[in-house]
C-alpha cells in the first residue's frame, strides 16, 4: 500500500541521518516504525492456556484466597 505523510523538517532530516547510517531506505525506517507502533497498539490478550485455565481439581471451590490472606504477619516496620 502506498500513501504520503507530512513530517516536519527536523524530523525528515533526522530520518534521513538515520536512513545514512543505517543505509536503509526512509520508507523502510517509517514502515518498521509503523508497523511497530501498530503492534504495541493491538489488543492484549491472555495466552490460550490461562485463558482456559479451569482451576485446580484439588483445589476446592469454595476456598477464597482472599480469606487466607488474614494468616500473613504483618510487617513490622512501614517500608514507605
Amino acid at each position: 500500500m502506498h500513501f504520503h505523510i507530512y513530517v516536519n523538517d527536523k524530523l525528515g532530516q533526522e530520518l534521513d541521518i538515520l536512513a545514512k547510517i543505517t543505509g536503509k531506505k526512509r520508507n523502510k525506517i517509517v514502515s518498521e516504525a509503523i508497523e511497530e507502533w501498530v503492534k504495541s497498539r493491538r489488543k492484549k490478550s491472555w495466552p490460550k492456556e490461562i485463558a482456559d485455565f479451569q482451576g485446580i481439581s484439588s483445589i476446592p471451590s469454595s476456598f477464597s484466597f482472599e480469606q487466607s490472606r488474614s494468616e500473613l504477619i504483618q510487617p513490622k516496620d512501614n517500608i514507605f
